[in-house]
């Protein structure tokens, strides 16, 4: 430090005594020099000098802008680069870089770009250029064109290291973690002193969760540099992380000896003060290092210490200002919602719980948190939904839920850190979430008499007991008790008349059993009280028009509309569309839309209503917008629709235009490869997948399209395959889970189909399709007409104008006996998919079983003509007996 100092007296003597002893060439020499060796406030003085001299010493201009980018003071550095481009004549050919860098330090890549392109015109071999261009790429998180633009750079010049430290950065973005790793560790194995690659290292083990090995980094970079205050602080987080008490404190002694007032060694020393639990000593730690300029972690912990010594509102002040810095730091929101449930504020709680979906997605503990505060203000139906969200995300939310402390930290770093949820604490609600949690729990794991124990204990002879009563009633009814679990339903009615999930669980149970005027019982005693529920209305529309009685089905689905609800539109709109009664859909369509703008299933079936009238223009119009909201869900219904009316090439040119707006899009490859596979080049589709895969490794969706099309070239190891390494990566990726069951059910491979829609259910438990599989699985295979009822009821809620839904839950109820019910659903689904030949023998079997041996006979010899089907052996076998 003193002879920095020194250095800097010296150059101030030498540019005060003008030109006697330095020419100016010499003094701009001279503060180039010292920039080279870091100096950078030492050259702006000499530069500055040599300028009040003589203002038109553009070299003297030209290194004052770097030296004014180096200490960032990026608009002077701007405005000295504009004014030697005024009169440049080619002398600084480097000057758009420099520009480049000015437009990139202050956000703007697309300047920057302007400038790269306009210097690569005259050097389009410069590495630096490249590297330059790839961070502008960087910075619009276009990671695969920076990636481009970086290996060009290192091609250029293999000792563009920077380039290969942006390289490594830009395929941590792209999840492609082990390529950054190998390249970081070639970095260094050329130069073992090059600190920025340790420190890169570090962090992207830290990121990876192997601390050991992101230890060793931070202790070789602190190494390189004893000055590395950064390493030093990662190295005692790190240390703290892995409960090292003694050694994190040493560090963080170390780091004040060396600094005493640093920032990094007083977090350090507050994390250690938190962990051994003197929170008094922890805030002011914190409140000490916050002196000198605000840290998000600093005000994030000393809201942490604030909230162990019940200092709520002091608390809430600081994870706010955590937030002001950074509005997406969801433990800071999380620890905000939790204060505010401790302080009975539930809805500001609720509002902040949202909050931290919205920036971090999903997650167990903020849903279990939504649902306590929806406890707290009566809002039992949403308390319910949370805490199943929660379990469902997160199995394990109910073992750590009685850990001591409320939060702790697993690492030590709030931008990672994982919290675990643990002691119930004294807020009523709250101690009713843990123990719902719980028993959910140990309901998955089919403990369910310790659920009914766990529940049993928080019964108060209070209103709230109505929840607990609801889950005891899963429980009873997954041990099969249907007495016991009817009569913690009424139980729950009584405690609470206006809470509704006791009334729909029970019409699901009457309608399982038949008893639709039951069902209807349930569903009206809601509406006595709550004339609007969508759900009850939607409940009494279905449960009429599977028995047949279409006028009454017809009151309920308009009641439904005039809720103004999205459901109550597609309801109706799905009635007409059954009846044929087109015009009448579309005036649906176009209320819901206007009242709805955007929803996606309702411009999904006005585009197919307008395909089914051959109105391809409107049709169009109507994808174009859903594509516009969600790719993927429009075009491949409109590009089937070319093709069955032979309109192949517009189906090509509608998929090529997805391409042509980005030749590498993942998307745009399947749709073409969509059209290929209808016009029966299987080949072609396959080579359009995995060009596709050539552009993006191991994308999901190219890999599952590309195994369907294996399949259907009896490829089927390779389409297995494929499932398995896409599940591999992602064990939660239910479609695949899901394709892999469907195409053991066609190999007949019937125990691992049913396996495999098992687990999807376990992941997600209403996907339509593993719903309908399943239920026909039951029956056809396995006899369980119980299971399989509940299965395709379920299904048929979720999209009661499904034909292949319709199929199977008429196919169920005629097994069970009940042909009235199944020739209503069955017609239904015949007259929406006509000349199926599955369904035409299901719908044959219902008349047979019926009585009806005319109306058989007539079936079976409309889809004997088809040719081969699944069933075609049994409907020739019904047509023998029948005919005899």
């Amino acid at each position: 430090m003193v002879g920095k100092i020194l250095a800097f007296i010296i150059v101030v003597i030498v540019a005060g005594s003008g030109c006697t002893k330095q020419s100016q060439e010499e003094m701009v020499q001279e503060g180039v020099r010292l920039a080279r060796e870091g100096n950078h406030n030492g050259a702006l003085v000499l530069f500055k000098s040599v300028l009040e001299k003589d203002p038109n010493y553009f070299e003297a201009r030209y290194h004052l802008g770097i030296a004014y980018l180096r200490t960032g003071k990026t608009d002077k550095a701007e405005n000295e680069f504009r004014k030697v481009a005024l009169q440049d004549g080619g002398k600084f050919p480097d000057l758009p870089l420099q520009l480049a860098e000015v437009f990139l330090r202050k956000e703007d890549p697309d300047a920057a770009i302007r400038e790269i392109d306009q210097y690569l015109q005259k050097y389009p071999e410069k590495s630096a250029a490249f590297e330059i261009l790839g961070r502008c790429y960087a910075v619009k998180r276009d990671y695969a064109k920076a990636e481009e633009q970086f290996l060009r750079a290192i091609r250029l010049d293999s000792n563009n290291v920077d380039a290969e430290i942006h390289l490594v950065r830009a395929l941590v973005h792209m999840d492609r973690w082990p390529e950054a790793r190998h390249r970081l560790h070639e970095i260094i194995r050329k130069n073992a002193e090059n600190r920025v690659a340790w420190v890169l290292l570090g962090q992207l083990e830290t990121a990876k969760g192997n601390h050991e090995e992101a230890l060793k980094a931070y202790q070789k970079a602190s190494a390189l540099d004893p000055g590395d205050l950064y390493s030093q602080f990662m190295m005692g987080r790190i240390l703290l992380g892995l409960k090292r008490i003694n050694e994190g404190d040493q560090v963080a002694d170390g780091i004040l000896q060396r600094a005493p007032n640093s920032q990094e060694g007083l977090l350090l020393k507050g994390l250690t003060h938190l962990l051994r639990n003197n929170h008094k000593e922890a805030v002011t730690s914190f409140q000490t290092a916050l002196r000198s300029r605000s840290n998000l972690m600093g005000h994030y912990f000393l809201g942490v210490s604030h909230y162990h010594l019940e200092q709520f509102e002091l608390a809430v002040n600081q994870f706010q200002r955590s937030l002001d810095l950074a509005p997406r730091f969801v433990p800071a929101r999380i620890m905000l919602t939790t204060v505010l449930l401790k302080q009975k504020r539930f809805e500001e709680a609720m509002t902040e719980g949202k909050k931290a979906l919205a920036s971090g997605g999903e997650n167990g503990l903020v849903h279990s948190l939504i649902g306590s505060a929806s406890l707290g203000l009566g809002r039992y139906e949403e308390a319910m939904a949370e805490f199943d969200r929660a379990i469902e995300l997160n199995p394990d939310l109910a073992d750590a839920h009685f850990k001591k402390g409320l939060f702790y930290l697993s690492q030590g770093d709030p931008e990672e850190a994982e919290f675990q949820l643990e002691e119930a604490v004294a807020l009523a609600p709250e101690v009713m979430n843990s123990r719902i949690i719980l028993a959910v729990h140990h309901i998955r794991r089919q403990n369910y008499d310790e659920a009914l124990r766990i529940l049993g204990e928080g019964l108060k002879g209070e209103e709230q007991d109505a929840v607990l009563l609801n889950y005891m009633s899963l429980a009873a009814f997954s041990k099969n008790l249907p007495t016991e679990a009817i009569a913690y339903l009424e139980r729950a009615k009584k405690a609470k008349p206006d809470f509704c999930a006791p009334y729909f669980n029970l019409a699901s149970y009457h309608i399982k059993k038949g008893d639709f005027v039951k069902a209807r019982q349930q569903y009206e005693a809601v509406l006595t009280g709550k004339p609007q529920s969508i759900r009850a209305l939607m409940g009494m529309a279905l449960a009429y028009e599977v028995e047949g009685q279409d006028q009454k089905a017809l009151e309920y689905f308009l009641k439904a509309k005039a809720t103004g609800e999205p459901a109550g539109y597609l309801g109706l709109a799905k009635y007409y569309g059954q009846k044929g009664q087109i015009e009448d859909l579309l005036k649906v369509f176009n209320e819901g839309l206007a009242h709805h703008p955007g929803n996606q299933q309702l411009l999904m079936i006005k585009g197919q209503v307008f395909l089914d009238r051959k109105d391809f223009a409107a049709a169009e119009a109507v994808f174009d917008e859903l594509e516009n909201l969600a790719p993927g869900r429009g075009y491949p219904i409109l590009l089937r629709a070319y093709q069955q009316q032979g309109e192949h090439k517009r189906a090509e040119q509608a998929a090529g235009k997805q391409i042509s707006k980005d030749p590498k899009s993942p998307y745009g490859h399947v749709l073409l490869a969509y059209v290929k596979e209808n016009k029966g080049d299987l080949k072609g589709a396959e080579e359009t997948l995995r060009q596709g895969l050539e552009n993006n490794p191991g994308h999901a969706l190219l890999q599952m399209a590309l195994a369907a099309v294996l399949e259907k070239q009896n490829k089927v190891e390779d389409a297995r395959r494929i499932y398995g390494g896409i599940l591999d990566n992602d064990p939660k990726f239910f479609a695949a889970r899901y394709a892999l069951g469907a195409l053991y059910h066609r190999q007949g491979d019937k125990k691992a189909a049913l396996d495999r829609y098992l687990e999807v259910l376990k992941i997600t438990k209403n996907h339509t399709p593993t719903l309908n599989n399943l239920a026909f699985l039951y029956a056809d295979n396995y006899g369980e007409l119980e299971k399989a009822l509940e299965l395709s009821i379920q299904a048929y809620r979720h999209e009661p104008g499904n034909p292949y839904v319709l199929d199977t839950l008429g196919f169920v109820l005629s097994a069970k006996g009940r042909q009235e019910e199944a020739l209503n659903l069955l017609k239904k689904a015949d007259a929406l998919l006509p000349g199926n030949p599955s369904i035409g023998y299901h719908l044959a079997l219902a008349y047979s079983r019926r009585g009806k041996k005319g109306e058989a006979l007539d079936r079976l010899r409309e889809i004997l003509k088809i040719g081969d089907f699944p069933e075609k052996e049994n409907a020739e076998k019904l047509f023998q007996e029948m005919g005899r």
